[in-house]
């Protein structure tokens, strides 16, 4: 099915909810499906307006849609007050969706929320480098230090922070 949106040609997938924003009941269940494997630590299957109805509406829907799995997956709808939508989807634990929530605020280095959120949904960090690379966005710098507040043993070029006891 295409739709036409001020003058430029879409596809969008059959069973597509305007409503809600979310796709069709069967590409919700795989996507919960994928998260309750440990496939993703989370899944990202839409967007609503933000709005009580709107809201309720979404989690109904994304609720409906893993009922089937038990409580091995945690539906979610996240406004933020930055962004113009909100976003629908399925968690594998609660600190899955604070951690999203903070890389989309303020308080993450936005050339950092984008690696924090492709790490989520499952990509490897090599996928993440390459799309880093190929982004045309605005050039994100990049540093060998670590980031404030690091205490790991190793920079993030993999080199040691600081020299071994004993060495």
């Amino acid at each position: 099915m295409t739709v036409s949106d001020g003058g430029q040609r879409s596809a969008v997938p059959a069973g597509f909810d305007w409503d809600a924003g979310l796709p069709s009941d069967e590409t919700l269940q795989e996507s919960a499906y994928l998260v309750s494997r440990g496939v993703r630590a989370m899944a990202l299957a839409g967007t609503c307006q933000p709005g009580q109805e709107n809201t309720l509406r979404a989690i109904t829907r994304l609720r409906t849609a893993a009922q089937y799995l038990g409580d091995s997956v945690i539906p979610f709808v996240i406004q933020s007050a930055s962004y113009a939508v909100a976003d629908c989807g399925y968690a594998s634990h609660p600190w899955v969706i604070g951690l999203y929530q903070w890389a989309r605020s303020e308080a993450c280095a936005r050339a950092w929320g984008h690696e924090i959120t492709g790490l989520l949904l499952g990509y490897s960090p090599a996928a993440i480098a390459r799309h880093g690379e190929l982004d045309a966005g605005e050039p994100r710098q990049r540093s060998s230090s670590p980031p404030p507040g690091w205490s790991g043993p190793f920079r993030l070029d993999g080199t040691p922070d600081r020299e071994p006891a004993g060495g």
